[in-house]
């Protein structure tokens, strides 16, 4: 470990150490042993209050939920993601997305992918069960049905048969639905982020320049099967919403399409 990995890891430990107060829940006691022991860190180690003010850059790995969600979003929307939250988003071979950026960025932009990823699949699973009861064979059968000839016209009068969705064709309409909810969402957070926001993962960027990381651009060509699942997904991701994370355990009100 790096004496300037050391350093940050201290800074994060005075900064935990002076957020202990009693606004944030501790008590007078607990607040005043941890003022205390963040000014004995600062004086022994030589720190300045107004170093702490920059957060130590960190990296964020998205762990995708693949046991409870059929398909893994992030990869899509990590762009937007880390424009949206000032971070750098990349991918090492055979892991998924990272997030690199001062501390509270990161971690902004990990809920934010995890949430979405989640909103996504949620609105995908949604739209194929209300959509997907059956589908017609696109044949023909040739059936006699005893004592109704003249309903018919004909005792081997050709009727269209319907049949429940199959398991690939209903993963196709959600797949194709969750591209198309993605990539609106992705759309619309680059649109969303600010100069502020750019200038912050570009610092990011260089932060892991220095330490030796080099990237390599990356272009996407995926197929769209269904363009009506593409399109109602667009649609959804329309209707989307962000925002950070509040409260002391980060927690927030799930993200909604419209009125899910």
């Amino acid at each position: 470990m790096t004496d300037e990995t050391q350093l940050e890891k201290l800074k994060h430990r005075i900064r935990a150490l002076l957020a202990k107060s009693v606004e944030n829940g501790a008590t007078e006691a607990e607040a005043m042993a941890a003022a205390a022991k963040a000014q004995e860190l600062l004086a022994k180690y030589g720190i300045e209050t107004d170093e702490l003010d920059a957060e130590a850059f960190v990296t964020e790995r998205f762990e995708a939920k693949k046991a409870s969600r059929k398909f893994d979003w992030s990869d899509r929307i990590g762009y937007g993601v880390g424009l949206f939250t000032g971070t750098f988003p990349f991918k090492q071979p055979g892991k998924p997305v990272s997030f690199h950026g001062r501390e509270t960025d990161a971690f902004f932009a990990l809920w934010l992918c995890d949430a979405l990823d989640g909103f996504i699949t949620r609105a995908a699973m949604a739209y194929v069960a209300e959509t997907g009861k059956v589908r017609s064979t696109g044949k023909g059968g040739s059936r006699y049905i005893p004592g109704q000839g003249d309903m018919f016209a004909a005792a081997g009068t050709r009727v269209q048969i319907a049949r429940p969705e199959a398991d690939w064709e209903r993963d196709l309409r959600m797949k194709n639905y969750g591209m198309g909810c993605a990539d609106r969402i992705c759309a619309r957070l680059t649109e969303l982020a600010t100069d502020a926001s750019w200038r912050k993962a570009d610092d990011a960027q260089r932060d892991l320049s220095r330490k030796g990381w080099k990237f390599a651009a990356r272009s996407r060509h995926d197929h769209v099967g269904d363009e009506a699942s593409y399109a109602a997904g667009e649609a959804a991701g329309e209707r989307a919403t962000f925002s950070r994370p509040v409260g002391s355990s980060g927690a927030s009100a799930p993200l909604g399409i419209g009125g899910r």
